[in-house]
């Protein structure tokens, strides 16, 4: 059983069976969501924590303590070009996607336990780069956030990524047109697309005691499309 946990993102679309395992598994469970959040539902608190808001995340970051598992499942994207990006949605990217996050992270580490675990759930254009840059550029940083937490403060708690690639019934993959979906699917060696339940376990797996050799890790969860 894990202790007490702080899934951060309820709002993702990927976020319900995530926090369906954590539930399940956590003696404590606490969900973020943008406000205004949901009534909570039994054994679950909620917290309101908007990203590109630096007092609310700072008064989210205050009602925490004692935490064991942090999960980091916020994520926003435009899906278009760079050339075609406004400055709002850039600056909405980055916030989401990085300079939130790192707020977060930097208002949380007082609340942690010794050895707790960072879950960053980052995204295979982090790595191999994508049509939207300014996706690709602020999940590329929140990888190197991580390595750079895991070399300077792992003797305090270890931060891990989770990198998957396209996931089914996302809003990602929702927002694609079909000829770019097939595209994803017939490119992916293993033949199937991550879901949404086995990403959730994969997180339970790794927020375990015995995956703090992980520290700094980039977790690459695609079926083989990147490797």
């Amino acid at each position: 059983m894990l202790g007490n946990v702080l899934i951060v993102g309820g709002s993702a679309s990927i976020a319900p069976e995530v926090v369906s395992a954590f539930g399940a598994n956590a003696r404590g469970l606490t969900v973020t969501y943008r406000q205004p959040p949901p009534a909570p539902a039994a054994g679950i608190a909620v917290l309101a924590c908007d990203l590109e808001d630096s007092e609310s995340i700072r008064a989210a970051a205050q009602c925490c303590c004692d935490l064991d598992v942090v999960v980091l499942l916020a994520g926003a994207i435009t899906g278009v070009a760079l050339a075609e990006a406004s400055d709002a949605e850039i600056d909405r990217l980055t916030a989401v996607n990085l300079s939130g996050p790192a707020r977060l992270i930097r208002d949380l580490m007082p609340r942690l336990s010794k050895g707790a675990r960072i879950l960053l759930v980052s995204s295979i254009a982090g790595e191999r780069g994508s049509f939207d840059s300014v996706y690709a550029a602020t999940k590329g940083g929140m990888i190197a956030l991580a390595k750079s937490l895991a070399t300077w403060r792992g003797s305090d708690f270890t931060t891990v990524v989770v990198a998957p690639g396209l996931i089914e019934q996302s809003a990602m993959l929702n927002g694609m047109a079909p000829h770019r979906i097939e595209h994803h699917r017939s490119t992916t060696p293993a033949g199937e697309l991550l879901n949404r339940v086995d990403l959730a376990r994969i997180l339970v797996d790794l927020a375990q005691p015995h995956w703090r050799h992980a520290n700094g890790a980039v977790i690459r969860v695609n079926g083989g499309a990147y490797v």
